[in-house]
Parts: structure tokens; C-alpha cells; sequence
């Protein structure tokens, strides 16, 4: 716990553990996520597995992904009313790309927890924490139509849902950029 950073090597080091014994790390990793009393050390475990510890200059795999699905979902299945929706804001790793979507950790927490607002509403903020440069109604504009390729070929109701909301809010968001941005904001 106290070697850990997610802006150092150990990043690199814990993935490659993970690697070659995952439901070891995450028996271990749950336990510390439970953790209330170290708000920092859950929140660098957090980035770790949803973000990979990675800067935008070199950007690292999430360590999430490295665990069996079936270990994450026991874990929150013990605490639906208080890890489904974490779990969305904080742990899952952010996917929009087709190739990827399928067999994402997000596709696979709208199937098992998407009927619940919180997990949606989490979700969203989760995706929609991040950095860009030049124009933010064209950010959103793309952002929107990644989403709308991923509804193309989604056939589970609780990911189109979610799609749904998603498309409806980053609409508005667009609208509100281009005026700000024709006013010169």
C-alpha cells in the first residue's frame, strides 16, 4: 500500500503481476478498495485499474481488464447498493470503440447492473471525465457518433438505454458549446 503510485513504474509492475496472478491481485485489491479509512490509497487503486496509471503521453492498459469478470462481479454482487455504482464512476475503463466494445468491462456492467439509474448516471460521468483539446461541441459531436456506431450492432436494452441517455445529454452539451463558442467563450 505504501510504494503505491499511479504516476510511477509501479503501475507497469503490478500489471505484469496481474498478469500472471489476477485473482490473487483482485482478493487483494477488493479488500483495499473496501478500505474507507485510506481515501487516497483507494482512489490511486481505483485510477490503477479503470485508467492503467497512465499519463496522455503514455498511456498504460487498466489493470481491470486483467481480471476474470466473474471475481468483479462477485464483488459487487455482495454490494449492489454500494458498488454498482462506484463501480461505474470509478473502476471501469473507458471503451467507445467498436472493435473493443463487446467484450468491454462498461458493455458487461450495463448488461448486469444498467436496469439501475446510479450505475447509468455513473457510467456517464465516468466517460464524460476527460481531457481534449480545440473545440468542445466538435468533442461532443464525436463522442456522440462513436456512441451511436456502438448502437448499431447492440442488442442488449439496458446498453441501448444507456446509449439513449447518453446521445440525449452530450445534445444538449453541443448546443450550449456552439453558443459559447460563437460568443467567443
Amino acid at each position: 500500500g505504501s510504494i503505491f503510485s499511479v504516476n510511477s513504474e509501479t503501475c507497469s509492475v503490478l500489471n505484469q503481476i496481474t498478469e500472471q496472478y489476477p485473482v490473487e491481485v483482485w482478493k487483494q485489491v477488493s479488500k483495499l478498495l473496501e478500505d474507507q479509512i485510506d481515501f487516497s490509497r483507494a482512489v490511486s487503486l481505483e485510477q490503477w485499474l479503470g485508467e492503467g496509471g497512465g499519463s496522455s503521453r503514455k498511456k498504460r492498459l487498466a489493470a481491470l481488464t486483467l481480471i476474470p469478470p466473474e471475481k468483479i462481479w462477485e464483488w459487487v454482487d455482495k454490494d449492489i447498493e454500494n458498488r454498482a455504482g462506484r463501480f461505474a464512476y470509478r473502476l471501469v475503463p473507458k471503451i467507445l470503440s467498436v472493435e473493443e466494445w463487446g467484450t468491454s468491462v462498461a458493455r458487461a456492467a450495463l448488461v448486469r447492473y444498467g436496469e439501475r439509474e446510479d450505475v447509468r448516471e455513473n457510467l456517464r460521468a465516468n466517460y464524460s471525465t476527460e481531457m481534449w483539446q480545440g473545440s468542445l461541441s466538435l468533442h461532443h459531436e464525436n463522442k456522440r457518433q462513436k456512441l451511436l456506431r456502438l448502437k448499431d450492432g447492440e442488442d442488449n436494452e439496458n446498453v441501448k438505454r444507456w446509449i439513449d441517455e447518453f446521445v440525449e445529454v452530450l445534445e444538449k452539451r453541443i448546443e450550449q458549446a456552439k453558443i459559447g463558442e460563437e460568443r467567443g467563450l
